[in-house]
């Protein structure tokens, strides 16, 4: 019997901490819609998914599309942020186990958010 060996690698948050380019990406984009949240507000919703936090941020003016198109568009911010800033590992992650995962033939994925682009790191 042939066994696929794979490792999930689940990034945000989990080994690296995006809390404050979360919080940059939420900001800007809820400011693009002419809408204030307070740190507090984006911390009482940190890990929720998108299609949750909107509406609430939103109230009556929230419509499918709005929170699509806003979704989308936090999230695009967030990726630009990752790439200019980059992110670093949290504390006491061991450095260079892809390489070693790889080279022992594990397949490596990272799991995806509902509307998040990726695949393997």
């Amino acid at each position: 019997m042939n066994m696929t060996r794979a490792v999930l690698w689940d990034m945000d948050g989990t080994l690296i901490d995006s809390e404050e380019l979360h919080w940059i990406s939420w900001r800007n984009t809820m400011t693009n819609e002419d809408i204030t949240i307070s740190r507090e507000q984006f911390l009482s919703s940190f890990g929720q998914r998108n299609d949750s936090i909107i509406p609430r941020w939103l109230g009556a003016a929230s419509t499918p599309e709005r929170i699509e198109r806003i979704g989308n568009a936090k999230e695009e911010m967030y990726r630009d942020l990752v790439r200019r800033d980059g992110v670093s590992p949290l504390p006491g992650l061991q450095i260079g186990c892809t390489g070693s995962t790889r080279r022992d033939g594990f397949r490596q994925l990272r799991p995806r958010s509902a509307g998040e682009r990726g695949g393997d790191p």
